[in-house]
């Protein structure tokens, strides 16, 4: 290697360590960008092409982080270009995988289903049973968000069978992470919860600081799910702290929701209300249509639970506007759930026998969510 390349090497790698304890420890998202966009100029002097996918692949992340998922995606795909010429299948399974991530955040379950499958068809041909289990467990997560229970069932017991049959892993994270997936998926909340605070504690003790409050976020949900309030609300408090830190704007959101359902448990409206106000204004800057139908949808359920029809019908009228722009067949559910949700308060006998007939119609794919305090779970 010519001393100019070696030299650019060496700053590109120094570059990308640099970026990740900006990251890690000073949570300053920008200036994490900003050196990676200078390890990147450095790396293509030299004829190291992983240390230009790694810086590649890191920038991406970043930009997740921040909530600019067009940009997320477009570092991802120049990862991935590296990888085709490094003929790395496993990278390439990862990377597909990844994009159909970002596609998530973005609201285009379409898109995320569509790069989950081709992460699948990379990973089969790999021949790596639990690598096959993560994009099994990741189309589990898209039926699952997008209310096909059938679906999202038989893909989360594929990965849960492949898991299982190869042994116990209690003391490794990823083994962990994704069997928790598999039991919430498959109803079995207590399973979940045993093993995600397994997981919390392995994190805490490896000082991975960013997957011990996505675990937090998601022990929390389940509390929640159980009833325990109280003690979802003040794990909920430590994981929102967290991630207003880091600035990540789309996890910021999700922990927003949670928290408004949190306070409409408690019977508190106006707190529940503004909760859900704060969220919806962050999907609105990130341009996250599916998550602004959901979030409509809450505020739907919340103002008809305290009898605020107004709101619930000024809502109503904002997801049908959004509704025409998501194509997913289960999204155009949530119109037939909230028109269902309003016409059941109604005085009028025949405004809530209209409502028994919208809830039969939306039935074969009621609406629920997977998420958890805005963490959701993911797969490693």
């Amino acid at each position: 290697m010519k001393k100019e390349a070696y030299l650019s090497y060496r700053k590109s790698a120094v570059g990308f360590g640099k970026s990740m304890y900006v990251e890690n420890y000073k949570w300053n998202i920008q200036e994490s960008i900003e050196i990676l966009e200078k390890g990147v100029k450095e790396a293509k002097n030299t004829e190291n092409r992983e240390i230009l996918m790694l810086l590649f692949y890191a920038s991406s992340l970043r930009y997740n982080t921040k909530g600019n998922f067009d940009k997320a995606i477009e570092f991802n795909n120049k990862a991935l270009e590296v990888v085709e010429e490094l003929s790395n299948g496993y990278w390439k399974g990862q990377l597909l995988a990844d994009i159909g991530w970002y596609y998530r955040s973005k609201g285009e379950y379409g898109s995320l289903l569509e790069y989950a499958k081709k992460s699948l068809e990379v990973k089969e041909k790999i021949g790596n049973e639990r690598f096959l289990a993560q994009s099994y467990a990741q189309i589990g997560v898209f039926y699952g968000e997008t209310g096909e229970w059938k679906e999202a069932l038989e893909y989360a017991q594929k990965a849960h069978n492949i898991i299982t049959e190869n042994g116990k892993r209690d003391d490794e994270p990823r083994w962990l992470n994704n069997i928790t997936v598999c039991y919430n998926l498959l109803g079995e909340i207590d399973k979940a919860l045993e093993y995600l605070e397994k997981l919390y504690e392995i994190h805490k003790k490896n000082e991975d600081i960013y997957d011990t409050y996505l675990t937090l976020g998601n022990i929390a949900g389940i509390y929640f799910h159980k009833g325990e309030i109280d003690k979802a609300l003040e794990l909920s408090e430590q994981v929102l702290d967290f991630n207003k830190r880091r600035g990540e704007k789309f996890m910021i959101a999700g922990n927003l929701v949670f928290f408004s359902l949190i306070y409409s448990r408690k019977g508190a409206f106006n707190k529940s209300l503004e909760y859900l106000e704060k969220a919806l204004e962050i999907y609105l800057d990130i341009g996250n249509k599916r998550k602004l139908a959901d979030t409509c949808y809450e505020f739907i359920v919340l103002a008809t639970k305290y009898d605020k029809m107004d709101i619930a019908k000024e809502y109503y009228k904002k997801l049908e506007e959004i509704i025409e722009e998501i194509e997913h067949k289960n999204v155009k559910r949530l119109v037939l759930i909230a028109e269902g949700i309003i016409l059941k308060s109604s005085s009028e006998s025949r405004d809530r026998d209209r409502a028994e007939v919208l809830f039969d119609q939306a039935s074969s794919g009621r609406y629920r969510s997977l998420s958890y305090n805005g963490s959701s779970f993911t797969i490693k």
